[in-house]
């Protein structure tokens, strides 16, 4: 199966603040079976406590949302 791949956060090239920004990102949530994959410009990506951590926002009535909620990862 061809797709997304996961990688090592330290592995992305670029400045973080134009990509998210400017360029977008995409969130996705869900399992194999059942996901969606939304669009946004808003964000923040850093280390915490030592460890890599991604921050989102994402309204309730998103169709997004329910798998977001419902998972560990997105």
């Amino acid at each position: 199966m061809q797709g997304f791949q996961p990688i090592e956060p330290g592995e992305i090239n670029g400045n973080i603040f134009r990509m998210i920004g400017d360029q977008w990102m995409l969130i996705g949530a869900g399992t194999v079976e059942k996901h969606n994959m939304m669009t946004a410009s808003w964000g923040a990506a850093g280390v915490l406590w030592s460890r890599p951590v991604a921050v989102i926002f994402v309204r309730p009535s998103r169709f997004t949302y329910h798998f977001l909620e419902n998972g560990r990862l997105f």
